[in-house]
């Protein structure tokens, strides 16, 4: 209320009505985490109703957007992150309210980083051995999901794990070697990475198709040939010492067995080879060859 005076005389009575505004402040959240490239979705809020809001983010390094600045309660930017960790952005947020500015309020936003596989991309194994393969990351704490379809040739069913190790045992059904695709997804923070093909190779199980048995005459070379249904396996194969035959033990690792046997005595002696087909360091299921090996008479 003032009164103003002139000469001792009291004037007109006057009501001055003072509006004082509040000090707004922020009551959202300080903090928040978000996948890379992803929409922040944030909204800013205040205690005092219908405050405003305006905010400034900085350069950061690993943060590849430049400078943001807008005066919405939403934030919304998709922040990319090039580097294989979290990297922190900060948003200073300033609420208003007729004109006049709130307190300053600081909002971390943690983006996380893209996932990658930094594993082998292809890997060979036997049939019906463990694969025992390793998923590895460039980002530390990265977690595995994977899959795998049904694969022409491989009589697993689908597969799938969550796991960075994945130890399934293939059976390949054919006679030549057959690849199965796992597809690999890394994740981090709940943040799904960039999706990897893994492309396993099994080698089939090789068998001999020659014939089981030969009768030669003694001391005449053998001459057998072993074959495979498995193009490009190769062979070994050993023969015991046998009594009524002079030759000690033999072995090879060739296809072409070409002994002389020398059969000491009056009747037929038999000697048995142990044949074994390889495919790509991959032994095969042993074969038997009974070679009967006629007397002199």
């Amino acid at each position: 209320i003032i009164t103003p005076s002139y000469g001792g005389c009291a004037g007109t009575p006057f009501n001055l009505v003072v509006t004082v505004n509040p000090t707004s402040v922020i009551t959202s959240v300080a903090a928040k985490t978000v996948c890379n490239t992803t929409p922040l979705a944030y909204t800013a809020t205040s205690s005092t109703v219908g405050a405003s809001f305006s905010w400034t983010r900085a350069v950061v390094a690993g943060i590849s957007n430049g400078a943001g600045a807008g005066a919405t309660a939403l934030i919304n930017e998709s922040l990319t992150n090039t580097t294989t960790a979290t990297v922190n952005a900060i948003y200073v947020i300033t609420p208003s309210i007729n004109g006049c500015n709130g307190t300053p309020f600081n909002l971390t936003v943690t983006v996380n980083p893209t996932a990658v596989i930094t594993s082998a991309a292809a890997k060979t194994v036997c049939n019906t051995t463990p694969l025992a393969y390793t998923a590895t990351s460039s980002t530390v704490g990265a977690t595995f999901a994977w899959t795998r379809a049904v694969v022409a040739g491989i009589s697993n069913g689908a597969g799938a794990g969550a796991t960075a190790l994945i130890n399934e045992s293939l059976t390949n059904t054919t006679t030549a070697p057959v690849n199965a695709t796992y597809i690999i997804t890394p994740s981090y923070g709940g943040c799904a990475g960039t999706p990897f093909n893994l492309v396993v190779t099994v080698n089939p199980t090789a068998v001999i198709t020659s014939t089981a048995a030969k009768s030669v005459c003694d001391i005449t070379p053998l001459a057998y040939t072993a074959t495979s249904s498995t193009a490009g396996a190769t062979f070994a194969w050993t023969r015991a010492v046998v009594a009524g035959i002079s030759n000690g033990v033999g072995a090879g690792a060739t296809a072409l067995i070409n002994e002389s046997l020398d059969n000491t005595t009056t009747a037929p002696v038999n000697a048995t080879y142990i044949i074994t087909p390889s495919y790509g360091g991959c032994a095969g299921t042993p074969f038997n060859l009974v070679v009967t090996v006629n007397p002199t008479a």
